[in-house]
């Protein structure tokens, strides 16, 4: 997760964190428990539906490097003014 991306901003390529830092916004922290990209690491042997969501919000979310997801509902609440959703699905290599 990460909020503050500034307006200008039109692309978040490949490498854009470095060492848990980005340099776009400020990132929460993941399902792993830290900030930063782990990707996707399902069970071996299962499928896992993953989202991306991104949201266009009617003001500038304000939050501290490592905040949680409900930090981040609890900030974005009545100022989603339009988003953008994508859905895969991934499993371990020999995964069934």
């Amino acid at each position: 997760m990460v909020v503050g991306i500034p307006p200008d901003v039109y692309e978040v390529a490949e490498g854009i964190y470095t060492g848990g830092e980005a340099i776009h916004g400020v990132e929460g922290r993941n399902d792993f428990g830290y900030t930063g990209y782990g990707g996707p690491c399902p069970p071996p042997g299962e499928v896992h539906n993953y989202f991306v969501l991104v949201l266009a919000l009617d003001k500038e979310i304000i939050l501290d490097e490592g905040y949680s997801f409900e930090d981040f509902i609890d900030a974005v609440k009545g100022h989603v003014i339009v988003y953008g959703e994508t859905r895969f699905v991934y499993s371990r290599a020999g995964s069934t």
